[in-house]
């Protein structure tokens, strides 16, 4: 697998699970797009924003991926981000996003939560950031294994 072919699977896999009526993904499939959008997101948009902005399915099977892929270190950051994010809320296992912070809090609030949340996983961030090249190793290693390739949806 090249770089391009790890560009091709991804954007790929994104058009398929946008719209899982044409092609659903299989297992492997799903175990790398789960740990894929896990690696991008959070550089982007921290863990708050990865909660937010993805399903309760997507992070359960990010979880799941990260210890088919043998990651230990990611999968315990990423537990321990979503115990901080969530605290004893437990996780549902479904297609729907998350509420990390009640509507019911004025802008002020939502604001002092955010920064507080934020300065909280601020650790967990630092030692996640350095994994992205063993994340993506990973990802290439299991995509050749499992012999994953784009496919055009039926």
């Amino acid at each position: 697998m090249t770089d391009d072919d790890f560009e091709a699977l991804w954007t790929n896999l994104v058009e398929r699970s946008h719209k899982p009526m044409l092609t659903a993904l299989t297992t492997d499939e799903r175990v790398f797009y789960a740990v894929n959008l896990l690696r991008g997101s959070v550089p982007r948009s921290g863990f708050i924003g990865y909660f937010e902005n993805w399903t309760g399915a997507d992070i359960s099977a990010a979880h799941r991926g990260l210890r088919v892929l043998g990651l230990e270190t990611a999968s315990r950051l990423l537990t321990d981000a979503q115990t901080l994010v969530l605290g004893d809320q437990p996780l549902p296992d479904e297609a729907v996003s998350l509420t990390v912070f009640p509507d019911s809090l004025t802008e002020d609030e939502h604001e002092e939560a955010s920064n507080r949340l934020d300065e909280a996983l601020t650790a967990i961030e630092k030692q996640f950031y350095p994994l992205d090249d063993e994340i993506y190793e990973a990802l290439y290693s299991f995509a050749d294994a499992h012999s994953l390739k784009p496919i055009k949806p039926s």
